[in-house]
């Protein structure tokens, strides 16, 4: 059994991943449509050129950032999976990820959007952005998991 759970995107801790995904795609959307109201609606000055180029680049960006952050499938999204073996913790797009494997894991300490992972050598403290319900969904996760491998939870 693995569960994947999407963080978001970092800094809008308030809104959905769901409602993040289509607001960036809107965004993209309407950049795209303001780059084509430029290329037709241009009088081919500099200006008008570098704003339709702007709009495209733009809106391709959005939309690609779009699909890249928020989705399940992709490495650089900002997730949790919580699998048989190990624990991975993606917490933004560009850091890299935190691997736990259930074997070296003595204890687990939940706080607010935070979570404790007391280790045989040392503890590592991950904090993350998220919903209070993407942050309950994934302690519940990891408690359901910690509690078949009888690894102590603290905390809720």
């Amino acid at each position: 059994m693995s569960k994947v759970i999407l963080l978001g995107s970092s800094g809008t801790p308030n809104f959905d991943v769901k409602v993040q995904k289509w607001n960036y795609i809107l965004l993209g959307g309407l950049f795209l449509l303001q780059g084509g109201n430029y290329l037709y609606g241009s009088k081919d000055g500099a200006f008008d050129k570098f704003m339709m180029y702007l709009m495209f680049y733009s809106g391709m960006y959005a939309i690609a950032f779009a699909l890249i952050n928020f989705s399940r499938s992709s490495k650089f999204a900002p997730k949790v999976i919580v699998d048989e073996s190990k624990t991975k913790f993606k917490r933004s797009l560009l850091k890299k990820k935190n691997t736990f494997n259930w074997q070296d894991i003595q204890s687990i300490r939940f706080k607010s959007f935070r979570i404790d992972f007391k280790t045989v050598k040392t503890v590592e403290i991950l904090s993350y952005d998220c919903t209070s319900d993407i942050s309950i969904d994934v302690k519940e996760a990891i408690r359901e998991m910690a509690e078949k491998k009888n690894i102590e939870v603290i905390g809720g």
